[in-house]
């Protein structure tokens, strides 16, 4: 029975995989060394760490940011996705993602943080994915897809609240 389960486990990692190289592939894009490009912002470096061991495993190109300082001039027209932490110092993942929506609207950006939020407080409802922390491998597996879905057109748009932020 274990090793039927693990089995099963394996095929669909593997299906999940292929989906999303096959949606990445259909995806206008300035990818580097056909590898995608996705910026990972968080000021605490062993999630920070974490995240890129994840990304580089699946065949990314990782840059990485302790700041939206950082981050603001780590954007270019090369990246894929931008993963930020909500809770930065100085200015929040908000303020970046709003700067990242002026500048490149198209642009998929996952939202995480160990923030709860309450009621009438709906930040996470700003980005295209938040994840919570700490959050399971498997959220951001499928919200990864997900943007990305979106990103190359196919599947529902996702509320976008600061798409036209200027």
């Amino acid at each position: 029975r274990r090793k039927t389960r693990q089995k099963a486990l394996e095929n669909k990692r593997a299906e999940h995989t292929i989906v999303v190289k096959v949606v990445f592939r259909t995806k206008e894009t300035h990818m580097l060394n056909d590898k995608h490009v996705v910026l990972l912002v968080d000021d605490d470096q062993e999630p920070l760490d974490l995240l890129e061991h994840y990304f580089e495993r699946n065949d990314y190109i990782t840059k990485t940011a302790h700041s939206v300082v950082e981050a603001i001039q780590k954007l270019d027209d090369t990246l894929d996705l931008v993963v930020t932490d909500y809770e930065l110092p100085i200015m929040s993942g908000s303020d970046l993602l709003i700067m990242i929506r002026q500048r490149f609207p198209k642009l998929p950006v996952i939202g995480i943080s160990g923030l709860r939020f309450m009621n009438g407080n709906r930040i996470d409802q700003l980005f295209d994915a938040f994840l919570p922390k700490p959050f399971r491998i498997n959220d951001l597996r499928e919200s990864v897809a997900r943007v990305i879905l979106w990103a190359s057109g196919v599947g529902e748009p996702l509320t976008r609240a600061l798409s036209s932020a200027k």
